[in-house]
C-alpha cells in the first residue's frame, strides 16, 4: 500500500518540466554575454564550444539512469551549450548580449510555458485539447517576439523556440513521476539545442536569408530601419 501513495505525493511531469525550461533560459543568458567576449575573433568557435557542451552532456545523461541528479547536469550544459552557438551569431550581426538586457526575452516564453502548464493541469483529462492549446501559447509566444521592437527580440525569439520544444515533455508527462521528467526535460534539451544550433548555423551559412532579416543592430534600442543609399 506504500507504493500508491508514494507515486501520488509526486509532482505531475509538466510542474516538474516546467521550471527546469525556465532555468534552462537562465542559463542561456550569461554564457551567451560570455561567448561574445570570448569568440569575438572568429564567432563559429562559439558553435564548436557548443557542440562540445552537447557531446559532454551526453554522458551526464546515459548516467542519469543511475542517479537522476545527472539529468539537471546534462540540462545544465546543454543550456550552456544554447547560449554559446547562439552567441555566434550575435558577434556576427553585432547585436547587444548582455543578459541584463535580454533577460526580458525570458518572459514571453515562460508565460506561455506557465500557460500550458495550466491547461495540462486543468485539461488532464481532454490532453490532445490541452496539447493543441499549448501549442497555440508556444506559437503566440513566437510570433509576439518576432514582431517585437524591444532590443532583446531576438533572444525571445529562441527562448520561444526552446520553450516550445520542452512543451513536448510536459504534454507527455503530467502526472508522471519525477524521475521520468527528469528524463525526458534532459532529452528536451538536447533537442533544444540542436534546434536552436540548426537555426543559428542556417542564419551564418546563409548570407542572403541573413541580409533579408532585419535584425539590426541593437547597440541603442530595437530595430533600426535602414535607410535609403543617396547616390551622388
Amino acid at each position: 500500500m506504500n507504493g500508491p501513495e508514494i507515486e501520488s505525493k509526486k509532482l505531475p511531469g509538466a510542474l516538474v518540466c516546467l521550471p527546469l525550461a525556465v532555468a534552462v533560459l537562465l542559463v542561456m543568458l550569461p554564457t551567451l554575454e560570455l561567448g561574445t567576449r570570448l569568440f569575438s575573433g572568429w564567432y563559429w568557435w562559439g558553435v564548436i564550444l557548443g557542440v562540445a557542451m552537447m557531446i559532454l552532456s551526453i554522458f551526464c545523461h546515459r548516467a542519469g539512469k543511475r542517479h537522476a541528479a545527472w539529468y539537471l547536469l546534462s540540462l545544465f550544459l546543454n543550456g550552456c551549450g544554447d547560449g554559446f552557438s547562439l552567441s555566434a551569431l550575435y558577434i556576427h550581426k553585432h547585436l547587444v548580449a548582455s543578459a541584463q538586457t535580454n533577460l526580458p526575452g525570458v518572459i514571453p516564453a515562460a508565460c506561455a510555458l506557465l500557460l500550458s502548464c495550466v491547461l495540462l493541469l486543468l485539461l488532464s483529462k481532454r490532453k490532445r485539447l490541452a496539447a493543441i492549446l499549448a501549442a497555440l501559447c508556444a506559437l503566440s509566444s513566437l510570433i509576439y517576439s518576432f514582431g517585437s521592437n524591444a532590443p532583446f527580440w531576438v533572444f525571445a525569439c529562441f527562448a520561444s523556440l526552446l520553450g516550445a520544444v520542452f512543451l513536448i515533455p510536459m504534454v507527455r508527462l503530467t502526472g508522471h513521476p519525477e524521475r521520468g521528467a527528469l528524463r525526458q526535460s534532459s532529452f528536451a534539451g538536447f533537442g533544444a539545442f540542436v534546434l536552436i544550433t540548426i537555426v543559428v548555423v542556417f542564419l551564418l551559412s546563409e548570407g542572403e536569408v541573413l541580409d533579408g532579416l532585419d535584425l539590426g543592430d541593437f547597440s541603442s534600442g530595437g530595430r533600426k530601419t535602414k535607410r535609403p543609399r543617396v547616390h551622388r
